[in-house]
């Protein structure tokens, strides 16, 4: 009866469980966390319901990571080590100059491609 009691209270957001070395423990939610809980499953169900908007994230994501990495990386030609710019592109198509500057190119691509 009492852990039913306590997941109805936990599903309603008036109290709040963690896991802790002593086992589950409850405490009673602070207007501050329960607004901020409420916030979070709000913006979890937009996500859900928009997968588009989710998509986007994750492309943006994606280009950040990979954008970042290629900032990291040193090409150097030549004898006196000249460095060579490294030039990032998401477009779906290659760069039509890419044949004399040199591209990271990460096309956008869906699961089913």
């Amino acid at each position: 009866l009492v852990p039913k009691m306590l997941q109805q209270l936990e599903d309603e957001h008036l109290i709040m469980a963690r896991e802790t070395a002593q086992g589950r423990e409850f405490s009673l939610q602070t207007v501050e966390s329960q607004a901020w809980y409420e916030e979070f499953h709000r913006q979890v169900s937009e996500l859900k319901g928009n997968p588009q908007t989710l998509e986007a994230y994750r492309s943006k994501e994606i280009q950040r990571y990979i954008t970042k990495q290629v900032a990291q990386a040193r090409i150097t030609q030549g004898e006196v080590a000249e460095p060579r710019v490294i030039n990032v592109s998401f477009d779906s198509e290659l760069p039509s100059e890419a044949t004399k500057r040199i591209y990271a190119w990460a096309p956008e691509q869906t699961e089913k491609q």
